[in-house]
């Protein structure tokens, strides 16, 4: 929505002497009034049809406010058009309602925040939820030429009512954001991925420090696979694909099996523990590559920010999220699958809205599709231990200070202790590098040796 003041732009007097700036005619006020819609709807005047509408439907309401704010204050001794009267008190009142009505409007938004569900952007426009932006546009554009033709009528007649045009003026804002905000294409797939969802992907309130006595993360061996177009032998991960750009889906997501986190429980005087499970939760890189170049550019800018909890792939123009989960991959590759498991499984549990909370409240676990009560829809669903897992393997990172590559290398975090052992294989020799870096100690490296494993 334009940001210019019409309301003082409608009030603009003819004359330069500062003595006479407070004066203005009612003459003067309908010239200001049919050159700011030439300017807006004329030759020179605005390309796009959406905003050349919402402009003109703004001008003419602060019209209709300010005529009926003379009429109200003037009543019976209404001056004639061409008799000079004081604009300040009429400019303040129309002004301070203005103010009043955008604060009521921001007020009301913030209050509905926590229920987009049911009240969000679609309902005020009343279309279709995750309606196409090029339909929410048209559906938009009628409301503009309807709202028009209403405020024309009341122009002509002359109906100039505070009430009427402070309920209409509330719609046209309200509609004006909700369009505002769905041509945000970041905005838009979040509030879509939203709808899907039934469940809440900020699973913190699981989180239980010191669960466990220690962590371990095991990264995958790579197996030799023929290329299908070169028939060269080359070294890769289990990986899975979904979606489709070329077939109109929004975004193609590659999943890689990139490593397995597991725990051990009680630590014995020897220094052993009495439970492990080695393999509590699945690490996975996720490289999504999103359809909209606008949306694209949005998250790319994010992901090279230092602080994103994202980066960005330069050679296939992805995003790259580093989560945890379970994709049931053997799931998947059957043929017999549900397709609505396969469905589910790319647009909710892989969807960018549930990869970035997980992300920031979940030490990036995602959790699985499983089934409701009922066994009647899919549900994403979350395990205590291996939410709990992924906080502390975050935690971990953060002691060791690496921001990228540490799924790549062997680790092993001692909670009871606040110790960090990472075991990496030199290059050149090919001998197992281990690293013991203290919590406790400042992130200081203790000790590095080298050994066979």
């Amino acid at each position: 929505m334009t940001k210019i003041d019409y309301i003082g732009q409608l009030l603009i007097g003819g004359e330069n002497n500062l003595r006479q700036n407070t004066i203005i005619t009612i003459d003067t006020i309908n010239r200001n009034f049919q050159r700011l819609q030439e300017n807006v709807s004329g030759k020179n005047g605005y390309r796009d049809e959406i905003l050349k509408q919402e402009t003109l439907a703004i001008i003419k309401l602060a019209y209709i406010n300010i005529m009926a704010t003379i009429n109200e204050m003037y009543g019976e001794n209404m001056p004639e058009t061409y008799e000079g009267f004081d604009k300040s008190q009429i400019k303040q009142s129309v002004v301070e309602a203005d103010k009043r009505l955008k604060q009521e409007i921001i007020t009301e938004e913030k209050q509905n925040a926590e229920t987009r569900r049911t009240n969000n952007e679609y309902r005020k426009l009343h279309v279709s939820p995750r309606l196409p932006i090029q339909e929410v546009r048209r559906k938009y554009g009628q409301y503009l030429k309807l709202a028009i033709a209403t405020l024309d009528e009341q122009i002509r007649k002359g109906e100039y009512n505070l009430g009427k045009n402070r309920t209409e003026g509330k719609i046209l804002r309200e509609k004006a954001r909700a369009f505002e905000l769905l041509s945000d294409p970041e905005y838009k797939m979040k509030l879509d991925e939203l709808l899907l969802f039934n469940f809440s992907p900020n699973q913190e309130k699981l989180y239980m420090p010191k669960y466990f006595t220690e962590i371990t993360y095991i990264p995958k061996k790579t197996q030799t696979v023929i290329d299908k177009q070169t028939g060269e032998q080359i070294q890769k991960l289990n990986s899975m694909k979904f979606g489709d750009i070329l077939a109109g889906d929004q975004s193609e997501i590659t999943a890689i099996h990139v490593g397995d986190l597991g725990f051990g429980r009680f630590r014995k005087p020897n220094g052993n523990v009495t439970y492990r499970d080695a393999e509590k939760v699945k690490m996975y890189i996720i490289l999504k590559h999103y359809a909209d170049q606008e949306l694209a550019a949005k998250r790319k800018e994010r992901a090279l920010d230092p602080n994103s909890g994202t980066r960005w792939d330069l050679q296939t123009d992805s995003e790259i999220f580093l989560v945890t989960g379970n994709l049931h991959e053997n799931l998947l590759r059957r043929q017999e699958i549900d397709r609505e498991f396969i469905r589910y499984t790319q647009e909710v549990l892989l969807s960018t809205t549930n990869l970035d909370e997980a992300i920031q409240y979940n030490g990036g676990y995602i959790g699985e599709v499983g089934l409701t009560q009922d066994k009647e829809n899919y549900v994403v669903t979350h395990d205590r231990e291996a939410l709990c897992v992924s906080r502390e393997f975050e935690n971990a990172g953060k002691i060791a200070d690496y921001r990228v590559g540490l799924e790549t290398k062997a680790i092993k975090y001692k909670l009871d202790q606040g110790i960090v052992e990472i075991y990496d294989r030199n290059g050149e020799t090919g001998n197992i590098e281990k690293q013991v870096i203290s919590k406790a100690k400042d992130k200081n490296l203790l000790n590095s040796n080298s050994g066979e494993r």
